[in-house]
């Protein structure tokens, strides 16, 4: 029999809504089945109750709580709640009597410490938390219990999360997670809400009572010293109330991750990065003697001289303490434009060099013939003559760039309207085209304006050091002479370990091919699957904050957005100089027109 509180519940396990039949049939199905677990896992959760809740609505939020963890289809649990004498009192008023569930009263007033407190009581080989107010899949300890089987030596388990409204009548976001990024989690504690972690290893650590609001995101770090070996279950286990801003960070966040960061070895400037969207942690690690090494910045081109000019311009102001060298590659522009480029490189304060390339614009060769024979920088910054950098500095790509780990680092691109243009590679379900497309996140809710690791970063603007572009053979001169080019390289890079870095609090404004225009490139993407069928595997089940909840591929909505609009700029490519109002524009067009 199911929970009362429960039967109507928006529920969208793999990120879809599902009907309740659907939803209670599979929970049927995985009750029936408990029993064929061997040595099953016993699992703690801890809950910790709020001093007071006197008001209806916050009776309904605990008795949803205890209710989807009392109907959960995995049996072999324990709850652990703790709270003040008379928060125990008020809520074992609202549940019956339940011999899994321990009700533990402390005096303590610290988050901090009424936890530590529960891990005493707790004899489970593992253990969570679920917040009194949210509320945990009822078949969300049976997929854990089957992902620790798949991955015994997984030592925290973490999931997806949706956030509900405060009647629990629909879904207002999903927020999907990668799998363990070291990045991320000093930028921010998206392992967030549901959380499994080894009882040795949390009873060991525990919470530090002098981290404040941020003991969970400190605890993560110090495991993250300990081991990698944390794995997130693809699938939206956990609803919660509060609106997920992780990204959001405070000045009291900081002293905790440099003090992790010096366990790594690692000497860096932290600061708050602020923005219209709030505040987010800038971290750039220290660049040993700067002024001994030296960047090559490699620009093509064809006319546009405004274009180009406006890109030189701004690499003064993006400049920091690395030297700067510019190579610009002539692609049959006018003597005229020519001329006027060459004024403005007379009067820029580092050197530029341009070279003829009087072939068919083939951007793989032209930058293979640079890089490889001409440029003399460690670190190569790939940039498109229609990028104009607005904020942070070239040494903040170098700061990263300069450990072994790292493959590319890429940066925020945005339209000059202030609409996002590039925030990172994802992973999109091709609908009719029938394979799996790469597109860039281009929404503020994604995580743009905070550092992240990304599955890739567009050649618009980006730096690779010059070791790792020789050891992966430079770009592909045939198959991908301009496009997809930038996708495969960093493709390559996560096949030899490298990770692909994003910088949000770096930006510049892309006018997105208003040099070359557009060319029809769906051969190479579909060659993506051919060749890199893993990668895209997780790029469309792994991606911090992608929102997995597309209608049906017949719907309209669906048509218009990922099928009209590229047919039209294929068709038209005169129409990509007035892209973004067009997406402004059928974005606002989209709620009516599908209502």
């Amino acid at each position: 029999m199911k929970t009362e509180h429960l039967k109507t519940f928006p529920w969208a396990t793999l990120g879809r809504p599902e009907t309740q039949s659907d939803f209670w049939s599979k929970w049927q199905q995985q009750r029936d089945s408990f029993r064929l677990f061997h040595n099953p896992i016993l699992f703690s959760i801890l809950v910790v109750l709020p001093k007071q809740f006197s008001e209806e609505t916050t009776k309904h939020h605990l008795e949803e709580c205890f209710a989807s963890l009392r109907e959960q289809s995995y049996q072999h649990w324990e709850t652990i709640i703790v709270g003040c004498p008379s928060s125990i009192r008020m809520a074992r008023k609202l549940i019956s009597a339940d011999s899994r569930f321990k009700w533990i009263e402390s005096s303590a007033h610290s988050a901090t410490k009424l936890r530590n407190h529960a891990l005493d009581h707790a004899s489970g080989s593992w253990i969570g938390e679920v917040d009194w107010c949210d509320v945990l899949s009822p078949i969300a300890l049976f997929q854990c219990a089957l992902e620790l089987q798949r991955a015994p030596e997984t030592s925290v388990l973490y999931s997806n999360e949706a956030q509900l409204d405060t009647h629990s009548k629909k879904i207002l976001r999903f927020l999907s997670k990668p799998n363990f990024s070291w990045f991320d989690l000093i930028h921010l504690n998206y392992i967030g809400g549901f959380w499994l972690v080894q009882n040795e290893l949390l009873k060991r650590l525990r919470f530090d009572t002098q981290a404040g609001d941020h003991y969970q995101h400190d605890f993560f770090l110090r495991a993250a010293l300990e081991t990698e070996n944390m794995k997130c279950v693809p699938r939206f286990l956990y609803y919660r109330r509060a609106t997920f801003c992780p990204e959001i960070a405070q000045a009291s966040l900081l002293p905790l991750i440099n003090r992790h960061l010096k366990h790594k070895g690692i000497t860096a400037q932290l600061s708050l990065h602020q923005n219209q969207s709030g505040s987010f942690a800038k971290i750039s690690p220290a660049v040993d003697n700067p002024t001994e090494h030296l960047i090559s910045a490699v620009i093509c081109f064809h006319n546009q001289v405004d274009l180009t000019n406006r890109c030189l311009r701004s690499l003064v102001r993006a400049r920091g303490k690395v030297p700067l060298e510019v190579w610009l590659i002539n692609n049959g522009s006018s003597e005229a434009e020519v001329k006027e480029i060459n004024n403005t490189i007379a009067s820029l304060p580092f050197p530029v060099t341009m070279m003829d390339y009087p072939h068919a614009f083939n951007f793989a060769h032209m930058n293979n013939l640079i890089i490889k024979e001409r440029c003399r920088g460690k670190y190569v910054l790939f940039l498109n003559n229609d990028v104009e950098w607005e904020e942070g500095s070239l040494d903040d790509l170098v700061s990263w760039l300069q450990f072994p780990w790292v493959g590319t680092v890429g940066i925020l691109l945005q339209y000059p309207n202030g609409l996002i243009q590039y925030g990172g590679f994802r992973g999109i379900f091709g609908g009719h085209a029938r394979i799996a497309r790469i597109g860039h996140v281009r929404e503020k809710k994604d995580f743009v304006y905070c550092g992240k690791e990304v599955f890739g970063n567009t050649f618009a603007a980006c730096m690779v050091k010059k070791t790792t572009f020789d050891e992966a053979g430079g770009l592909r001169t045939l198959e991908l002479a301009n496009g997809f080019g930038d996708v495969v390289f960093n493709f390559e890079c996560l096949q030899r370990g490298l990770k692909n870095l994003y910088l949000g609090h770096v930006r510049a404004v892309h006018l997105e091919s208003a040099s070359r225009g557009m060319s029809y490139e769906y051969w190479e993407e579909f060659a993506l699957e051919r060749e890199f069928p893993d990668i895209l595997e997780k790029m469309l089940h792994f991606d911090l904050g992608y929102d997995r909840t597309p209608a049906s591929d017949g719907s309209l909505r669906i048509f218009l957005k990922k099928e009209f609009i590229p047919i039209l700029f294929e068709k038209w490519p005169g129409l990509y100089r007035v892209k973004p109002h067009l997406k402004r524009l059928v974005g606002r067009l989209l709620p009516i027109l599908t209502h």
